[in-house]
């Protein structure tokens, strides 16, 4: 008897200390009271709007109200009918639309590079296999933003599509640095030729004279 009551206490123990870490939020759309006792009767202390995350410290001996922490500190009592074990649904959409914003963001600025190694080179493959990567990003982008999966998929998600915009930008430096390359080289052969034109044309001022006073003295004699 006496064990059974030491492993009856022993487990409201720990479960008291599992409800005291778990973190809770009230139900999407409605309001809810506040009070300081457990029950409808006893008095409001304030009200709750949607969406408001708390700590459950402990539930009642019904299990019909808990009595929680909110994130300011202000602790009491709330019927468990009204709140939920994850964020409500605005909150993550609010969610999904922020990451859909700096997805796009950065599929605008990628954009924006295969504009610019377009005007820097001809190099019409490289151009060709950005675009395609490119494509197939803004694809990935639109189905992220159409799903509604649990927050560890959407990390997920979020990490593939992360690590593939690294790769691109590491693809896109290699290529601006091939062009730098043969923009260099090409500049150097341009001088190169221009400066043997140059001294041919004085090699070839020098020598024509002579050669006309070669056969004025040929014709002399």
């Amino acid at each position: 008897m006496v064990r059974r009551l030491i492993l009856f206490v022993f487990l409201v123990i720990a479960a008291g200390s599992a409800w005291a870490e778990a973190t809770h939020w009230v139900r999407d759309r409605i309001v809810i009271s506040m009070r300081d006792a457990p029950g409808s009767d006893a008095q409001v202390i304030r009200t709750i709007s949607s969406g408001t995350g708390m700590q459950i410290l402990e539930r009642s001996g019904n299990g019909a109200y808990a009595r929680v922490k909110l994130d300011n500190g202000v602790e009491g009592w709330v019927a468990t009918r009204y709140l939920v074990d994850k964020p409500i649904a605005a909150m993550r959409l609010a969610k999904m639309e922020k990451e859909w914003k700096r997805f796009k963001e950065e599929n605008e600025q990628l954009r924006k590079e295969l504009e610019d190694l377009q005007e820097l080179s001809g190099d019409l493959e490289a151009v060709r296999r950005l675009r395609a990567e490119n494509a197939r990003l803004t694809a990935e982008v639109e189905r992220f933003k159409e799903l509604n999966t649990e927050p560890l998929a959407l990390a997920n998600e979020n990490e593939q599509l992360r690590s593939r915009n690294l790769a691109i930008d590491k693809e896109l430096q290699l290529v601006r640095q091939e062009l730098q390359v043969a923009k260099d080289r090409s500049d150097r052969d341009w001088f190169l030729l221009g400066a043997g034109v140059l001294i041919a044309g004085i090699l070839v001022g020098i020598a024509l004279p002579r050669l006309r006073l070669r056969k004025r003295d040929s014709w002399e004699l």
